[in-house]
């Protein structure tokens, strides 16, 4: 077992991530901490016996500064025969269950444009938006695409069971199987998603889904915020290329001393008195 530990002493202690993967024919093993770890030190070892550990190479990806984390995570899959019979949904289809060839940053919500033929790509991205509300998503591509989004859980993406999430987890908000020109949002009905309420404290994962066959090819993606303003593309500024790490409100009472906690997202009520006694007049 490949133990590999995120931390900000050399010994390991008070790890920040702890993560173990099975070695055995795989050449490449890959472990993700989310959301991000702190830490200054990634310390790997191997239990087992008479077994040793050759590292060739190890890449670290790391985020120094908050303003990195924002963007879009571009994965790219190319020379592929991709069938559409195998599985109902892009999301679902094998090709996108590999290891990427290519992994960009994006600013926005926008790959480039006219990157070549017979590829396959997606877009992964955690949306905060300014206010609570009803919101409306676009989507523009060529040729074929699904929009897909999430509700984020602090431990992790909600799950297909949760009844809440039932049919956005199922089925994208988006599928446009007809091709439009670069950031033409409005050329089709099925462009559109329906009004979706989001609110300002959860965070939502995006994912969007890209094949293209031969000509030009581009994807981008935009929402109407409440107000009725038009955010196409969506910004970097509203988008996070990682889960953002864990926020929760820890309140601790002195008199007598209580900790309390809540996730961003629950409801806390507090309520109390204070005694504001007489002023003296000397």
């Amino acid at each position: 077992m490949i133990n590999v530990t995120v931390s900000s002493s050399k010994t390991g202690s008070d790890p920040t991530c702890t993560q173990s993967v099975q070695y055995g024919i795989l050449l490449t093993h890959k472990v993700h901490c989310s959301p991000p770890a702190r830490g200054r030190f990634v310390i790997v070892t191997l239990t087992g016996n008479n077994v040793t550990l050759v590292l060739c190479q190890v890449v670290v990806r790391a985020i120094e500064f908050s303003e990195e984390a924002h963007g879009v995570l571009r994965e790219g899959w190319y020379n592929v025969d991709y069938d559409s019979k195998i599985s109902p949904t892009m999301r679902e289809n094998p090709v996108f269950k590999g290891e990427s060839q290519s992994q960009i940053v994006l600013r926005d919500f926008d790959a480039p444009v006219n990157v070549g033929t017979k590829y396959v790509q997606r877009l992964t991205s955690y949306l905060q938006v300014p206010v609570s509300g009803n919101y409306t998503f676009y989507l523009s591509c060529d040729e074929f695409c699904e929009l897909w989004k999430y509700d984020v859980i602090e431990d992790g993406i909600e799950k297909e069971d949760r009844k809440a999430e039932e049919i956005v987890t199922k089925q994208p908000i988006i599928s446009v199987k007809r091709f439009s020109s670069y950031q033409e949002w409005d050329r089709y009905a099925e462009q559109t998603s329906q009004s979706v309420f989001l609110d300002k404290c959860r965070i939502y994962q995006m994912e969007a889904f890209m094949r293209e066959e031969t000509g030009n090819d581009h994807i981008s993606v935009g929402m109407r915020t409440p107000s009725g303003k038009y955010e196409r593309p969506i910004p970097g500024t509203r988008l996070f290329r990682t889960k953002p790490g864990t926020r929760k409100l820890e309140v601790t009472l002195q008199h007598p001393k209580t900790s309390l906690s809540a996730f961003v997202g629950s409801n806390l009520h507090i309520s109390g008195w204070f005694h504001q006694p007489y002023p003296t007049i000397a």
